[in-house]
């Protein structure tokens, strides 16, 4: 195993592989050289190969992802390096025993304004996915001029948002701003989770419930879950026959949660009404864009510029504390600062 250090003094070569960041990286140059950070990232990144990428980690001090597979072939290529930080919550691709036995500490950078984006993102598929939004549009965008009228454009009946049960699947950081979104929407709010914030809950009336309960009793049953080995497919084809007829499930957290075949069989049977995801949906065997009730946007989560720019201030804060030795906020492999 090889023990973590730091640099004492800078500067710290610092890795962007995070496409996100790229794109504000301008924006956040300069504050990184005052931290004594020199900032790299690979040329043509949309364009160049993982494998490609993963061979210059080797001499840095910090990486920021995601954006490859921080697997174990990564920290045993990514020889000198320090610090990975994931400018995200969710940290699902690293593999942190790796990390750890390569001596190399591992953050994320999990802020309020990333949850809020993300649940913003949320509320506003649920109403697009109830009233038709985006089909209404295309449609509209697409006729012929002579067509684009009132009385030539066919109206569908939508469904109401206000005062409706909203289901949460994972109350987590997300999931609590998706709580407070539906309460200003006069909604009842049921959430299941293993963990459980009695103070948040109590003091916001949502109410705790069984999974069947919540599959059940949900007019909008919003998914809150990271990947993990218990969570993958935890909606299926059982599950989604539960939920009511008129419900629509909305996914702005993971594909993996949701059995596809299952789902698209619900939608196109009329056992579900409705779905909204902000997943990937665009593989050979997925109908599930293709369908007339499914709404899809390109995992736009947390991209908002608020977000992200306080996410990536997050993310850099947590590698400057980590090679400095200062206290950081979001470790996520304690036992590697142990092996110094």
């Amino acid at each position: 195993m090889t023990a973590f250090t730091t640099h004492a003094t800078p500067p710290w070569r610092a890795l962007v592989v995070n496409g996100t960041f790229l794109e504000v990286l301008d924006d956040h140059r300069a504050a990184m050289a005052q931290q004594g950070f020199t900032v790299y990232q690979p040329a043509d990144f949309g364009l160049t190969t993982p494998e490609a990428v993963l061979r210059t980690a080797a001499g840095f001090d910090a990486v920021f992802g995601p954006g490859l597979p921080f697997d174990a072939a990564f920290f045993e290529m990514a020889r000198g390096l320090k610090v990975l930080v994931i400018a995200a919550s969710g940290y699902e691709g690293v593999d942190l025993a790796a990390a750890t036995r390569a001596g190399v500490a591992v953050a994320n950078a999990p802020t309020l304004l990333g949850s809020a984006a993300v649940a913003d993102l949320a509320f506003g598929l649920m109403l697009a996915v109830a009233r038709s939004i985006p089909q209404c549009h295309d449609r509209i965008a697409h006729a012929p001029a002579s067509e684009r009228s009132l009385a030539r454009q066919p109206r569908p009946l939508g469904r109401f948002v206000w005062g409706k049960t909203l289901g949460i699947l994972g109350l987590g950081a997300i999931g609590k701003e998706m709580a407070l979104r539906g309460q200003g929407f006069a909604m009842r709010v049921l959430a299941h989770d293993i963990s459980w914030d009695e103070d948040f809950t109590r003091a916001h009336g949502i109410t705790r419930v069984s999974l069947d309960e919540l599959l059940a009793e949900s007019d909008f049953l919003s998914l809150h879950l990271r990947d993990a080995p218990a969570t993958r497919g935890i909606i299926g084809a059982r599950e989604l026959a539960r939920m009511k007829p008129t419900a629509y499930l909305i996914n702005t957290a993971r594909d993996m949660l949701v059995d596809r075949a299952a789902l698209c069989e619900a939608l196109i049977s009329g056992r579900l009404a409705g779905a909204a995801l902000d997943t990937a949906v665009d593989l050979p065997d997925n109908p599930l864009i293709d369908l007339p009730n499914v709404i899809s946007t390109p995992h736009l989560g947390n991209r908002c510029a608020e977000s992200v720019h306080d996410v990536m201030q997050a993310a850099i804060a947590e590698a400057y504390a980590l090679l400095s030795g200062g206290q950081p906020r979001y470790l996520l492999n304690p036992d590697v600062l142990a092996m110094q």
